[in-house]
């Protein structure tokens, strides 16, 4: 049997308790051999908390379709999350860009964030330019800042960046 160098000592064996979920290794002290007790070598994996905050900013709309007939459009973006519905300024263009940040607690990753793309009128309803939802597990995958684009059911796409903030235990 080679002995394996373990804590600074030498190691003749080992055996794996499940009882105690523990590895026991003997080893040679003082000239004589004997168990040492239980010592857990499993690996200590970090939960990840679904409770938390999303955090969007820089917001942007992509080759979005415009509705107004002789005008470049005046889109806004609805962000919704369970009861929370957070509106944009009203920008021009094809390709809005929104300075602004928005927060949402989260506590449950199988709810959705919908997003909203509307065309403000003054005079009618507004009109809707393109939707699309993501559960929220799609945005607690996100590692630190993350830049995303999410495609809209109609044509172009919203870019974001998402911040997961997950809640300490």
């Amino acid at each position: 049997m080679k002995a394996k160098s373990w804590n600074g000592k030498k190691a003749l064996a080992t055996e794996w308790n499940d009882k105690h979920g523990a590895y026991r290794v003997k080893l040679r002290c003082d000239g004589s051999l004997k168990w040492i007790k239980p010592i857990n070598l499993a690996l200590v994996t970090k939960k990840v908390s679904t409770r938390g905050t999303l955090v969007f900013t820089s917001l942007q709309a992509n080759n979005i379709k415009c509705k107004d007939n002789f005008s470049s459009g005046d889109p806004y973006l609805i962000i919704k999350h369970k009861k929370d519905k957070i509106k944009t300024e009203v920008k021009s263009g094809k390709n809005p860009k929104w300075a602004e940040t928005f927060n949402f607690n989260v506590d449950d990753p199988s709810d959705t964030v919908v997003f909203e793309l509307f065309d403000w009128d003054r005079f009618s309803s507004d009109d809707k330019i393109g939707s699309a939802t993501k559960p929220v597990s799609f945005f607690q995958k996100t590692e630190g800042n993350s830049s995303l684009e999410i495609p809209l059911d109609t044509r172009g796409s919203v870019k974001l960046n998402v911040e997961w903030r997950p809640e300490e235990n």
